[in-house]
């Protein structure tokens, strides 16, 4: 039995709602309707010392109404044991809106104990995707700080500070930094330079070696490229190429970048790349993908690329608007015709009420416009807009009916997304309101 399956059997600290009563909700906030819902969902991180190594627990707190009566619950999910590469979990479930807290217990029903499941680090986090979960936000609080407790343990020289962000939460990457530290102990040196994106690559390097260049296998003069971000198998495999063409590490940077395929359409105009091409987008302050949107737009527009002034404009900012803007008049045009037919077909779902406001898209230009303000993918929806096989719709505030607020899409009489910036969900308010639109206009919505 190892120290993690000891830990899943160990009788720790007990915590209940009570213990996290400073954070529970105000009762005034849960209304005088106290409609059956969750309320609120809160996970807490807790850190404790055990045979000398840092733990952390995680525990999930639930408030809510059911039966006109507030109720709070709280358990334990999830413990975390320094020098392991896994941890232990408990009613936890994945599925396809995310990883969330199992509203059952899980007991094992021989002992009355919690069943611990053992899985792999960065598996099974709740909430880190956006942070929701049906309309409900799941929020991260920390009970103590790791530190202090991590200075008392073995691990106390380890550096983990300089890898482990507090406001990140997810102690996974805390304790997958202590799992290859306990195993490496010289990663302390590697992580206090900067150079936490080396972690993932300690199979290549050398470790017979005694000092820090010949462990990496390149030399000294060479740090400045892994300061810059490249990655050491990409540095030691091309170091002959990059000192031939006298890249800079910021201009290697963006050649590893081209290498691995990020910038498709920068890689299929500029077959051979060229210090010229790095050149340009180090003087455009690296902004790589405004230029690989800006040839993306020129090879639809049929711009004649071989030409090193249409390849290379003086101004690419003006450039990639000005293309941008002539692709949209050219693609959108075709379909502003079964906006208009759908405008004026689903004119009854126009709704003003509480504060806020619905109604359909009119225009392709809309779906850019709303895409492009609250950073989600609406615009792919034109072509479904226009021949009808989706409803998409602005909620917007009364006071400023101009600015994006939610988008709601609409598909076969149901309410599928409801969606603010970064794509989270709409809040309360709006989801309340859009339950009311739904029944006036006999739509299907469920949050």
């Amino acid at each position: 039995m190892d120290l993690l399956d000891k830990l899943a059997t160990l009788k720790l600290k007990e915590y209940t709602a009570n213990s996290f009563r400073k954070y529970w909700m105000e009762e005034e906030t849960y209304g005088s309707s106290r409609k059956k819902r969750i309320h609120k969902k809160t996970i807490f991180e807790v850190y404790e010392i055990w045979r000398g190594r840092l733990i952390c627990r995680l525990f999930y707190l639930e408030e809510g109404c059911i039966n006109k009566q507030i109720y709070r619950e709280a358990r334990e999910i999830t413990r975390y044991l320094a020098g392991s590469n896994k941890k232990i979990i408990s009613g936890i479930i994945a599925g396809m809106s995310g990883t969330f807290p199992n509203t059952a217990f899980s007991f094992n029903s021989d002992t009355g104990s919690l069943k611990w499941k053992k899985v792999n680090l960065h598996k099974y986090v709740p909430g880190a995707s956006c942070g929701y979960y049906i309309g409900t936000q799941i929020t991260w609080k920390t009970l103590n700080d790791y530190l202090p407790i991590l200075n008392q343990s073995c691990h106390k020289y380890s550096a983990a500070e300089y890898v482990y962000d507090r406001t990140d939460h997810y102690p996974d990457t805390l304790f997958y930094y202590l799992h290859k530290y306990d195993k490496i102990p010289i990663l302390e040196v590697l992580v206090k330079k900067g150079l936490n994106h080396l972690l993932d690559e300690t199979k290549i390097m050398r470790w017979s070696k005694s000092t820090l260049p010949e462990i990496l296998g390149i030399s000294r003069q060479d740090f400045c490229f892994l300061e810059a971000g490249v990655s050491l198998q990409f540095l030691r495999k091309n170091i002959d190429f990059i000192k031939q063409k006298k890249l800079s590490c910021e201009e290697t940077k963006l050649f590893e970048e081209f290498h691995n395929g990020k910038y498709k359409y920068l890689s299929e105009h500029i077959t051979v790349l060229n210090k010229k091409t790095l050149s340009y987008i180090v003087a455009n302050d690296y902004e790589v993908s405004i230029y690989n949107d800006y040839l993306r737009f020129a090879k639809k527009l049929g711009y004649e690329l071989y030409r090193n002034r249409v390849l290379y404009p003086p101004d690419l900012h003006r450039a990639h608007d000005d293309a941008y803007k002539n692709l949209n008049e050219v693609e959108l045009e075709k379909y502003a015709e079964g906006f208009k037919i759908h405008f004026e077909m689903n004119k009854a779902h126009i709704l003003e009420r509480d504060g806020l406001l619905i109604r359909p898209a009119q225009e392709p230009f809309e779906l850019i416009n709303e895409s492009k303000f609250l950073k989600h993918c609406v615009k792919s929806y034109v072509d479904k807009v226009a021949d009808g096989t989706a409803e998409i719709l602005f909620v917007r505030k009364k006071d400023t009916p101009n600015e994006p607020y939610i988008t709601v899409e609409v598909m076969g009489k149901r309410i599928t997304q409801a969606r603010g910036k970064n794509n989270c969900p709409a809040p309360k308010e709006v989801q309340e309101f859009l339950v009311n639109w739904s029944k006036k206009n006999k739509i299907e919505y469920h949050f």
